[in-house]
């Protein structure tokens, strides 16, 4: 009963179409489907509809579009994965905008001098050097 309903939510929630493979699951591994889900109906005698059996494991996915030579160990680490190469990108646009900046509009920066005391520094003791 519970996969019937579920599906019958899906498809109107999501509008979702009438073929076995418009409905795909993506799981943080294959052990909630594989060992947990399927065993379970199974002894319960339930019957499952076949979309059941086509998911998509988000660690190999991540792992193929990132051409990464093993497979990520958690979702916490994609995130960190992720993370970098935004940093990396960012690093890269700033890069560029120097570059503009500086070669094809002919803009000089500024040089700034900041005293470095002996002491303890934190970010307020800083921002009183920028004023």
């Amino acid at each position: 009963m519970f996969p019937l309903q579920f599906e019958n939510y899906a498809r109107q929630t999501f509008h979702i179409g009438p073929s076995v493979h418009s409905l795909r699951f993506v799981t943080d591994g294959q052990l909630p489907l594989r060992q947990c889900l399927h065993p379970e109906t199974c002894s319960k005698n339930l019957d499952l509809p076949s979309y059941y059996a086509y998911f998509h494991d988000l660690r190999k996915e991540f792992r193929a579009f990132y051409n990464m030579p093993e497979e990520p160990q958690s979702i916490r680490d994609m995130v960190a994965c992720i993370l970098c190469k935004i940093m990396v990108g960012q690093l890269s646009i700033m890069s560029n905008v120097i570059h503009y900046l500086s070669i094809c509009v002919g803009r000089n920066f500024e040089v700034r001098l900041f005293p470095v005391t002996k002491g303890d520094c934190c970010a307020n003791s800083f921002m009183d050097w920028v004023k």
